[in-house]
């Protein structure tokens, strides 16, 4: 019999989980996966509330297998929440767009005077705790890095190329991941693209993306 795979998919920054809609439509007809969006305050609150609230989130799911698949902020949460508490069904992990290193931009919106504000609370703990360590959970962990630079990221604060109009290809680089590939995506519009969800979704399948 085979196994019931779900994966739950955390939005980003200022977004709700609506944004997340395609991509999950998409992942459930490229593979046998049940996707659920986790939607938390991304400006509010703090991120080891939010953390808590994933795992409770995806204890609650029945399925034998649970994968994760993390927009920006959202990538960024998921990671910070598996390396308090990791679930015993648990599968693999996906990252999209997520700073993982650092983020020039953002760092330069919360230099402003109301930058607490712009970002949010959540924000300003993550920006602080970066670069995270080196990935060295054995869980497998998929990094895909935006190189369409269109965004509003790279207006605040000078993004070193190649980058997705927020976030660098070099900020993605975390040591110890199992696979990292660029695609010619944006930042938001990586939520939106159909290459995204067929390499999340071989990646889901497989621990490493796919390349001609």
């Amino acid at each position: 019999m085979s196994k019931k795979e779900a994966i739950i998919v955390s939005h980003g920054l200022w977004m709700s989980g609506a944004e997340t809609y395609f991509l999950r439509q998409r992942l459930g007809e490229l593979g046998p996966y049940e996707s659920h969006p986790f939607s938390y305050r991304s400006t509010r609150d703090h991120l080891g509330l939010h953390a808590s609230q994933l795992l409770g989130f995806a204890a609650a799911i029945d399925a034998d297998v649970v994968h994760f698949v993390g927009h920006s902020l959202g990538g960024l949460l998921t990671l910070h929440a598996l390396r308090e508490a990791c679930p015993a069904n648990i599968g693999r992990i996906v990252v999209l767009g997520s700073p993982l290193l650092g983020c020039r931009a953002g760092n330069s919106i919360m230099a402003w005077p109301i930058g607490d504000k712009v970002l949010g609370s959540v924000m300003a703990e993550v920006l602080a705790m970066l670069p995270l360590p080196d990935w060295d959970l054995d869980i497998d962990l998929g990094v895909i890095a935006g190189t369409l630079g269109h965004g509003l990221g790279h207006f605040f604060a000078p993004v070193e190329a190649p980058h997705d109009g927020t976030v660098a290809v070099s900020e993605t680089l975390l040591p110890g991941v199992s696979d990292h590939i660029e695609l010619p995506v944006s930042h938001t519009g990586m939520v939106l693209s159909q290459l995204v969800a067929e390499q999340v979704a071989v990646f889901l399948r497989d621990g490493r993306f796919e390349r001609p």
